[in-house]
């Protein structure tokens, strides 16, 4: 997976498909996890 994913970026691709990282989450685990850090997510 870290080859697919390093390729994609060597294309210029910076949005990835969320269920292939991750299960899917409620709204307010995706706001605790990733919203609410010092990183945005897009």
């Amino acid at each position: 997976m870290q080859e697919q994913l390093t390729i994609l970026e060597n294309l210029g691709c910076d949005t990835i498909q969320g269920y292939f990282f991750e299960k899917p989450l409620p709204p307010d685990e995706l706001e605790k996890r990733y919203l609410k850090t010092e990183r945005s997510v897009q």
